[in-house]
C-alpha cells in the first residue's frame, strides 16, 4: 500500500525493518500504473532513453 502511495521504496525498507533493499523487493511488486505514473513525472520523451551518454565526446 505504501509503494501504491508513492512512498519511496527506501522508506518502506526502513519501517520493514529491513537491513538491505533487495529483501524489500521480494515482499514488494511493481505495477503498470505506478510504472506510468513514475515516468509521466520524468517529463523525458520515451524515446530519448537511451540516446543520453555523458561520456560521448570524452577520451
Amino acid at each position: 500500500m505504501l509503494l501504491k502511495n508513492d512512498v519511496d521504496i527506501r522508506v518502506v525498507k526502513e519501517l520493514m525493518g529491513h537491513s538491505s533493499i533487495e529483501t524489500t523487493m521480494i515482499y514488494t511488486h511493481v505495477n503498470d500504473e505506478q510504472k506510468k505514473r513514475a515516468m509521466a513525472t520524468v517529463n523525458v520523451p520515451l524515446n530519448a532513453i537511451g540516446e543520453y551518454n555523458p561520456y560521448a565526446g570524452r577520451a
